[in-house]
């Protein structure tokens, strides 16, 4: 049986911790890589940058692709810049009046907001969002004074959607970037998966990167059979992950 080995004396680590350490420079590009590299450029860009940034509305960017993992790479977009607070929500939650004044409150330079899923904005947050990205302030109407109170949003703004469209051209043309993921081809999944197994410290089949893209179509559904595979090898209190695995996690729904 040909097995990838790993140091049996290293403990397993949690596959999901990968999403919180890996760097930007590590992740494995999709497609051509042409948006992970205009990633690399805006860090160097921003870290070279001589202007006062506290006298400029914050960098914002928006992240889309139908396929890839768009708030893996905004946290290891903000990582790069040396940012390690960060905070994040999704479109979803945060429709109702305080969910963004919450999510914003207290904003620094060293705080970096991510917002999930903007294909779902609606109502009030849309225009939250523009008064953002646009001028850098999040603004209530405070009717004890009969005037705007505003809260200055700081630090980088990323924003994720599946499609740039599916964000109001209003939003939309003023982020200061706006970043497209390409498809990932087969090859490139098998490498994710790979990158992944390793930092986990999984020793696996040969065959199992293959396998995990054979039976699964997309960065999302390949990621989550894997992470389903290491489940039916952990049950049964093994180190390395099997074909056998992979199939069995196949028939979970």
């Amino acid at each position: 049986m040909d097995k990838k080995r790993v140091d049996e004396k290293e403990s397993i680590i949690d596959l999901d911790d990968f999403e919180e350490q890996v760097s930007l420079w590590q992740l494995i590009p999709a497609g051509k890589g042409e948006a992970l590299q205009r990633l690399k450029l805006i860090v160097d860009a921003e870290l070279n940058s001589k202007t006062q940034k506290e006298n400029r509305r914050p960098l914002s960017l928006l992240i889309s692709g139908k396929n890839g993992d768009k708030v893996l790479h905004a946290k290891a977009f903000l990582r790069a810049l040396g940012i390690e607070q960060i905070k994040k929500t999704s479109a979803q939650l945060a429709q109702n009046y305080n969910d963004l004044i919450e999510f914003f409150h207290l904003s620094t330079l060293d705080t970096g907001h991510i917002i999930s899923g903007a294909q779902n904005m609606k109502g009030l947050i849309v225009k939250d969002l523009y008064n953002i990205v646009s001028q850098g302030v999040l603004t209530r109407w405070n009717y004890a004074n009969m005037g705007k109170t505003g809260w200055p949003v700081l630090g980088p703004v990323i924003v994720t959607s599946y499609a740039q469209k599916a964000v109001p051209l209003e939003v939309r043309e003023h982020f200061t970037h706006r970043v497209e993921i390409e498809d990932y081809s087969k090859a490139q999944l098998e490498q994710v998966c790979i990158q992944r197994l390793a930092y986990a410290n999984i020793a696996y089949e040969k065959r199992v990167p293959g396998l995990l893209t054979d039976l699964r179509n997309g960065y999302d559904s390949v990621i989550q059979l894997l992470r389903d595979s290491v489940l039916v090898m952990r049950a049964e209190g093994r180190k390395t992950l099997t074909e056998k695995d992979v199939i069995a996690a196949s028939a979970f729904d």
